[in-house]
């Protein structure tokens, strides 16, 4: 069985925010459910359910919103222009980059607002990656 203030350490990463290291809470900390009342879990579980479930909703709400926008599309660009450019960076693309490129090019492409996030490690490439999409924009005027 543990003490109760070794419990409390063990748990930190539980603790409500405002609760201070020595475990005591400043204001109210997380309810713990008893094993053996079922339908206090029950109920916490179901608004849990609710909580996602608004939150979900609320989330589609800004997309819908998102996809009525509109704005013109970008223009192409010649391809001179752009091997130009591309001729100025020294590293050659991999097949993953082309293809971001590849996917942003086309959303830029369509009348609806861009929503595309380019991740990846440090040092693999994303601002030659924008920096190509950014081109396009910038030559559209």
């Amino acid at each position: 069985k543990l003490k109760a203030s070794l419990a409390t350490r063990l748990l930190y990463r539980y603790r409500t925010p405002g609760s201070g290291e020595d475990g005591s809470v400043r204001g109210k900390g997380p309810k713990l459910s008893n094993l053996y009342n079922t339908e206090q879990w029950r109920k916490r579980c179901e608004r849990g359910r609710k909580s996602i479930r608004s939150l979900v909703m609320s989330v589609m709400e800004v997309y819908m919103e998102r996809m009525q926008q509109s704005r013109p599309s970008y223009p192409a660009i010649s391809d001179e222009s752009m091997q130009v450019f591309e001729e100025l960076f020294p590293y050659k693309l991999t097949p993953d980059q082309a293809l971001a490129i590849d996917e942003c090019q086309a959303d830029l492409s369509l009348d609806t607002p861009m929503d595309r996030l380019v991740i990846g490690d440090v040092g693999f490439g994303k601002t030659e990656v924008a920096m190509r999409v950014i081109f396009r924009a910038v030559q559209a005027g």
